[in-house]
């Protein structure tokens, strides 16, 4: 019997690529599928955190969401199930703040309205970033 590694066109271990099937995606679904859509279709608009947000504004926001779950024990967000009628849970919540803060520290830098935030380090910490992200991805991120 001919080995599939010996006859495949690629091996993804070889060529260093992350391997996507190890993340998990059921779990990422089902947390971060209702902040998005909350955000998207009901409070902002489709895509509208890729225009960024400041970091502050999500740091609160997530801190907040992480208060909740756990110095309240709350599970799910109150004020989307009253407003929105849909089930987000806190930490879904809390990890759509923090893709947000690092989404902007990369796309929309000038966001980031941290204090004591290492402003010489962001290039180069972006620029291996978005090298990391084209592999990922197979291309070119950047245009």
């Amino acid at each position: 019997m001919t080995d599939i590694k010996d006859i495949g066109p690629k091996n993804n271990k070889e060529e260093d690529k992350h391997d996507m099937s190890e993340l998990p995606l059921d779990l990422l679904s089902e947390l971060l599928c209702p902040a998005y859509k909350i955000g998207s279709v009901h409070k902002y608009y489709r895509n509208s955190w890729r225009e960024g947000f400041k970091i502050s504004t999500m740091f609160a926001a997530c801190l907040r969401h992480l208060t909740a779950f756990y110095f309240q024990g709350k599970n799910y967000d109150q004020d989307t199930l009253d407003n929105y009628g849909f089930k987000c849970h806190h930490l879904g919540n809390a990890i759509f703040c923090i893709i947000c803060m690092y989404s902007s520290l990369i796309n929309q830098p000038h966001l980031d309205d941290r204090t004591g935030k290492e402003h010489d380090n962001l290039k180069g910490i972006v620029a291996s970033t978005t090298e990391e992200y084209d592999k990922l991805i197979g291309g070119n991120s950047h245009g």
